[in-house]
Parts: structure tokens; sequence; C-alpha cells
């Protein structure tokens, strides 16, 4: 039954091989085009969704109102920050630190010489807050040391091959030498933070490390990022209205122009396209997932009208055919009578068939 089902819609494709194909391949340009923009919405809401703490991971930001000029928001926040807000209130759990160096560093392993991009200065609980996966090393104590750097894989390769990296030196930021720590997989496509390499944040502190960068450690400079993984999923609620306090206590000269709020860290890839100093950071635009999910449904159901307009013209055109057909008699010429064959004395002789002509 199904096969003779086939065979009849295959003569018909055949018999209406233009409108056939124009019907089909609109509708299939339609799924096709609408299967690749749902592939695009579903990365771009993949983004740092495999943390496991995501949803109790936040950023720092703060809304600037200097005295002149409109009201902007930021990304960065001061060394300080994080550290003092663990200390003061119990709904944070753990903050760290993350800058993204401003240019390339150059690094040296022997004869090779490499500029790297995306190197991040990090605190040593990089990887209790991220679950970005470290190949080798300890994870709790890979950027805990000063002048520790942990290597992305692609770069680790670049410099050693095939060797093992963990514990040799490399000459790298200020041309200091550096251990290495760690292997880190490279960065995942679906993350806001790139970085090819991992340098430990106590080698910016003074009196700690070899590079005494004291604004990296103070209450003025605004220069990085601040994570905080809260102790709850709730803990925002509560911890927000306190940052007006937090300022007055250890920024009182700000208090006017800063106000800080909390940003959850799966929301910094499509909503952040309207705060500054964002840099180096793979962000996108949430404005752009309204636009493309529209255009899906609207691609779908303009191939759906199409086709089914197609279909309806074609079955008209059918209904029209067969109404001339049965007019003019043609149905006739195939009509078949059974007649019964009988003698003088009304006894049955037999049965023939007759096809009019």
């Amino acid at each position: 039954m199904i096969g003779n089902y086939l065979k009849i819609a295959f003569r018909n494709l055949v018999k209406h091989r233009g409108y056939s194909i124009i019907n089909i391949t609109g509708l299939a340009t339609g799924i096709a085009c609408c299967l690749l923009i749902l592939t695009f919405l579903q990365n771009e809401l993949s983004f740092d969704q495999f943390h496991s703490k995501k949803k109790r991971i936040y950023r720092l930001n703060k809304i600037n109102k200097p005295k002149t000029g409109s009201t902007e928001l930021h990304a960065i926040a001061s060394g300080l920050m994080g550290p003092t807000l663990v200390h003061d209130y119990p709904e944070v759990e753990q903050s760290l630190r993350i800058l993204p160096w401003f240019s390339d560093i150059l690094m040296i392993k022997d004869d090779k010489k490499l500029k790297v991009t995306d190197v991040l200065f990090a605190d040593a609980n990089f990887f209790d807050i991220f679950d970005f996966r470290l190949l080798q090393g300890d994870p709790k104590t890979a950027l805990e040391k000063p002048q520790s750097i942990v290597l992305s894989e692609q770069t680790a390769r670049k410099f050693f091959g095939e060797e093992n990296p963990i514990g040799k030196t490399i000459i790298g930021f200020r041309n200091l030498p550096y251990q290495v720590t760690g292997i880190i997989e490279d960065a995942p496509a679906n993350t806001h933070l790139r970085y090819n390499a991992l340098v430990s944040w106590s080698t910016t502190v003074p009196g700690v490390g070899a590079i005494n960068m004291e604004w990296m450690n103070n209450w003025i400079t605004q220069a990085n990022y601040t994570y905080l993984l809260l102790r709850s999923e709730q803990a925002a609620n509560s911890l927000e209205p306190k940052l007006v306090d937090f300022m007055e206590k250890y920024m009182p000269s700000r208090t006017d122009q800063y106000h800080l709020y909390l940003q959850p860290m799966i929301d910094i890839h499509l909503k952040s396209s309207d705060i500054q100093y964002s840099r180096d950071l793979n962000l996108g635009n949430i404005v752009y997932i309204y636009v493309f999910t529209a255009a899906a449904f609207l691609i779908l159901i303009i191939a759906c009208i199409n086709f089914v307009n197609l279909q309806t013209a074609e079955t008209f055109s059918n209904i029209k055919n067969f109404g001339v057909k049965k007019i003019n008699g043609i149905l006739q010429k195939n009509r078949i009578e059974k007649l019964l064959l009988v003698d003088e004395s009304g006894a049955l002789r037999g049965l023939v068939t007759v096809k009019d002509i």
C-alpha cells in the first residue's frame, strides 16, 4: 500500500516537475533558513551556561554619574572592592579579580619568541569559581604564587611542542621569569572570557610580587573586573541594597558619582552592549536575539503560506480539468456496462461486457 502511494507521488512529481521544484524548493529553503537561525540563537543563549555555579556568580558593575555629561554604565571596579566585600558581607562567599592586559605581551622560551594576546591577571581562586578545565597542574595552587603562569593548550604547544611544560620557566611580562604551573583548555567558543595565558594576581601585589602594581590594588583606580560568588541564588537581593553603605564607608568622596550594582554572569554576553570598558570580552547583543527570532518565525510562516497557496492553486486547477473532461464525455469512454444474454424462452445464456464508445 505504501509503495503504491510512493509510486503515485513520484509520478505526480515527474508530471508536474516545474510546479514541484518551485513548491518544494521554497518550503525547503524556508525551513533551512529557520534552522540556521535557530542554531545561531542556541549558541548565543548557551554562553557561560557550562559553569556549575553560574547562578551564584555576579560581576560587580557601577553606574557612573559624572558632574558633567550623561550617565554611564561601567564594568570595571577597583582592586580592593572584591576582597573587602568578602570580609564585610556574609552574602559574598568569594571574590575574583581579573584584569585583561591592555596589549600583547612578548614571551620568550629559549629561541622562541611570541607575542601572546589575551593575557589575564587573575586571583588564585579562578578555577574554584569558574569551571574552565585545567588539563595539567593543581587548580588550587596554579595561580597562588607570584610569577606563576598558566598557559592555554595552543600557547603551550607553540612554546613546548609535545614536551611537558609544568615546572618549566618562560620569560614574560616585564621580562621576568615565570614558572608554568598549569595548562588550561583553550577558551570555549561560548564564554565571554578570552584567554591565552593567566598570570597570578599576587605577582602585582606591592610587597608580595616582583611587580609593584599599586594601581591594581587600591581603592581609587578602576580597571579590573570583579566577580562575586554569592552563598545562594537569592543573596543578590539582600546584598545589592547594602552596596550604598559600602560606598559611603570606603569611598565617601565618590558616593555621588558611583552607584554599584550586580550583573548576573550569564547575562554578560548578551546584556553588556551598553556597558563601557568591557574590553577584550566576547560579547553579543540581546537585540540580535529578538530580531533573529522574529525573522525565523516570519521566514517559516512565509514559506508555509507559499506552499499552501501553490498547493491550493494546483488543486483548483485539477478540479477545473476534471470538470472539463467530464463535460466533454471523456469519462464516458471508460464506462463499462454489464449486459445479460437470454434466449427466446427467457433462459440466461451468458454475461457480456460492453464498453461504450
